[in-house]
């Protein structure tokens, strides 16, 4: 994207560009393909989330009786992401807080192709959340507002092993 003058901004302009840009993409939605049709709604509600988070960002305030710290577990909305960017509502292991920003590893129950590989942690127990097997992958590391932050439900946590093995993982994967 180029940068642009402020200046010289024309939101109606924008506006009906972008009007143009979704019915043209939702015409051409093919509504006899249920997975398409599917994945077209995640995508429109997704742009309607994402434009109340930013009509709201000014108001918003993480509730004081809720702490998130390294090694809580939250529910995340990722949001409508392309291709293989991890996307959609996933709990979340926090890994440190800075600010309104959250870096966190999304956790998936799906076991990944080959696990043993150095950037896959299995996390074998989220306390309050549902006893089940979660995978983290340290190339999804990602720092998300804190706003994307579910805090209608209570944060859960893992132990400081869990957090230890992310440590060595983002080690031997080479993230930096």
């Amino acid at each position: 994207m180029s940068k642009r003058n402020k200046s010289n901004v024309d939101l109606n302009v924008d506006l009906e560009m972008l009007r143009s840009t979704l019915d043209s993409y939702v015409s051409g939605v093919n509504i006899e393909d249920e997975e398409i049709h599917y994945t077209a709604s995640l995508f429109l509600n997704w742009l309607n989330t994402k434009t109340n988070l930013i009509n709201n960002e000014k108001l918003f305030k993480k509730p004081d009786n809720i702490n998130i710290r390294r090694g809580s577990v939250v529910w995340v909305d990722f949001g409508f992401n392309i291709g293989d960017e991890f996307g959609g509502k996933h709990p979340a292991i926090i890994l440190k807080v800075s600010g309104k920003k959250a870096f966190v590893l999304p956790l998936s129950s799906k076991t990944p192709k080959n696990p043993n590989e150095p950037m896959y942690v299995k996390v074998e127990n989220v306390k309050r959340f549902k006893n089940m097997v979660r995978w983290g992958n340290v190339l999804n590391i990602t720092g998300v507002s804190i706003q994307r932050i579910d805090f209608s439900n209570i944060p859960g946590s893992v132990k400081g092993e869990v957090l230890d093995e992310i440590s060595n993982s983002i080690k031997i994967a080479g993230v930096r």
